[in-house]
């Protein structure tokens, strides 16, 4: 990986985190509570910054593809600036897995380890997705609608808690986590504990790497170009 590539990774991993602790601050307030329009405020506006960064591959734009869609889908669309946005992520993306194709292998040889977990991990987000969809798909001119809602509900509810109890491998898991969640209320107030454990999470791994990456251009005979890790304060776990 390029230093550019690394660097756009490390900014757009920071400004996800700033998103992702400014929206638990702000679904800590009750609705209509002093300082609620603030924080709301404020992770709106850590989300419009995340979503000008480019995303890096698919894994980034899904992310954002999926954060942009929870935030605006009680409104008509989203903006033409975060289409434009996303638009112009896919294009780039598309453009250099094109250019990749066409240098076909580079000098650099990659092996991929297999991860203890990697069974484990084999399709289950897709039956944690398939489960969610399937409430979707029942029938509401249905008699027993109420209760094959509630039978649905609880099949997914038990696989999304099945997901979030096997550790992540990676940040692409805690991104994944994050997105089911999502999918299953739309925010993270109702779910303040699962949301803490995938939140923190994601803070042990980026912290994580980055250390990784500090300790590797000093290797390296180079002098670490990363800032100092972001000071992020996790959610508070209660309303108390």
């Amino acid at each position: 990986m390029n230093r550019l590539r690394h660097d756009t990774r490390t900014a757009w991993f920071e400004a996800l985190a700033d998103y992702v602790n400014l929206k638990a601050q702000s679904d800590m307030f009750e609705p209509g509570a002093p300082g609620e329009d603030a924080a709301v405020d404020l992770y709106c506006d850590a989300l419009d910054r995340l979503t000008e960064l480019p995303a890096a591959d698919e894994h980034q734009l899904r992310t954002k593809v999926a954060l942009n869609m929870a935030r605006w889908r009680d409104f008509c669309a989203m903006p033409d600036d975060v289409r434009a946005a996303i638009d112009r992520d896919r294009a780039q993306i598309a453009a250099a897995d094109a250019v990749a194709k066409r240098k076909g292998p580079t000098g650099d040889i990659i092996i991929k380890r297999p991860h203890p977990l990697d069974r484990i991990w084999s399709g289950l987000p897709d039956r944690v997705q398939d489960a969610y969809m399937a409430i979707e798909a029942i029938d509401e001119n249905s008699a027993a609608y109420d209760d094959e809602v509630e039978a649905a509900c609880a099949v997914a509810d038990e696989r999304l808690d099945e997901l979030l109890a096997v550790p992540s491998r990676n940040l692409n898991d805690v991104a994944m986590k994050f997105r089911l969640l999502h999918m299953r209320d739309g925010n993270f107030d109702r779910f303040p504990a699962e949301f803490a454990s995938v939140l923190d999470e994601f803070l042990d791994m980026l912290e994580a790497g980055m250390e990784a990456g500090r300790k590797y251009e000093l290797e390296m005979g180079g002098r670490p170009s990363l800032a100092p890790s972001p000071s992020i304060t996790p959610p508070r776990r209660s309303r108390a």
